[in-house]
């Protein structure tokens, strides 16, 4: 599957930007890493990733608070279970929206559920984009610096992993030996 989208991508960059979009107002931290790590291996154009990842990420951040505004009449499934992920933090989450979802830009899987649960609470757009947009910004930065680096990294070291990969062989083949061993020498004594 995954050399397929890499070759999807590779055929078409506007394919590769349409899922940069939606990847990042679906989903995040794992899609964010790894557009950063394909720009960086010139897949796609480092202004375009993150025009349209930035983009995604707001769109998708406003949608979702729209979505909890919303979600009462929509799914009452969906709303329990949105109450039962932010039940533990709701005292924090209605005092200071803005830290909340600082933290939670910054914590896997209640992202989501803290922005949806704002939205049930009725928070204005204005109030919430002028504490996601930093928040964003900061997480965006980060994570795409990191995938970024982590991509040069392997680049630079690609050359010594078949040296890795013998040596992981070397201790593989060490450590049934000297189990092999241990284990005749433990049957002899007993």
């Amino acid at each position: 599957m995954i050399p397929f989208l890499i070759q999807l991508l590779t055929f078409s960059r506007p394919v590769g930007y349409f899922l940069i979009f939606f990847g990042l107002a679906l989903e995040g931290d794992f899609v964010l890493l790894v557009i950063a790590f394909l720009t960086h291996l010139g897949l796609f154009d480092l202004g375009d990733a993150l025009i349209f990842g930035l983009t995604g990420l707001f769109i998708g951040d406003t949608a979702w608070l729209y979505l909890g505004k919303k979600l009462d009449t929509l799914s009452p499934w969906v709303h329990r279970q949105v109450m039962r992920l932010t039940r533990p933090m709701e005292r924090h989450i209605l005092a200071n929206p803005a830290r909340a979802i600082f933290i939670s830009k910054f914590t896997y899987g209640i992202h989501r559920a803290v922005i949806i649960r704002l939205g049930q609470n009725g928070l204005s757009l204005k109030e919430f984009l002028k504490a996601d947009l930093p928040a964003g910004l900061l997480w965006f930065t980060l994570i795409f610096t990191l995938g970024y680096a982590a991509s040069a990294s392997l680049r630079l070291i690609r050359h010594y992993l078949h040296y890795t990969e013998l040596g992981f062989l070397f201790v593989l083949i060490l450590f049934f030996l000297i189990s092999h061993l241990v284990s005749n020498y433990s049957k002899e004594k007993l």
